[in-house]
């Protein structure tokens, strides 16, 4: 009788082992993934943010079609284009924690609600030094990126 005491104590002692170890090892695992998708969030964010402004460059390639400017105190690209006689300028700024572009008629005022929402984004520095943009951003989760295009 004392020996089958003694084999359930040591199968319930390897029982709560395995079970501990378990819970050890799953509670690690949730740590490293939830640390790992954060880490492929800020990258994906400075990723699109980079490239979606460094795409809309690239695509005004006339000699002297960009520019910076500033939006409510805060660095904005403008990117200028001429269809059928008519100036049209297209804004990329961030405002109240969010990337915009704005499409507007050159001279018209940028109107925060006609913008188009693009991603969020804490700030956006710019700067132009012979025809080299280089653009700082930062996330909204304090992640910096400089990113030249």
């Amino acid at each position: 009788m004392k020996r089958r005491s003694v084999d359930l104590f040591v199968v319930l002692a390897l029982f709560c082992v395995y079970i501990t170890s378990a819970l050890l090892l799953s509670t690690i695992g949730a740590g490293v993934y939830k640390d790992t998708a954060a880490v492929m969030q800020d990258n994906y964010d400075l990723r699109t943010g980079a490239l979606y402004v460094a795409e809309k460059t690239r695509q005004s390639d006339v000699n002297g079609a960009v520019r910076i400017d500033s939006y409510e105190g805060n660095d904005a690209l403008v990117m200028t284009e001429q269809e059928t006689g008519q100036g049209y300028e297209t804004w990329i700024f961030v405002s109240d924690g969010v990337l915009y572009e704005e499409f507007i008629a050159s001279g018209a005022d940028v109107q925060l609600g006609n913008g188009q929402a693009i991603m969020p984004m804490q700030s956006m520095d710019l700067s132009l030094n012979n025809e080299l943009l280089s653009i700082d951003f930062v996330t909204v989760n304090d992640d910096a990126s400089a990113e030249p295009s």
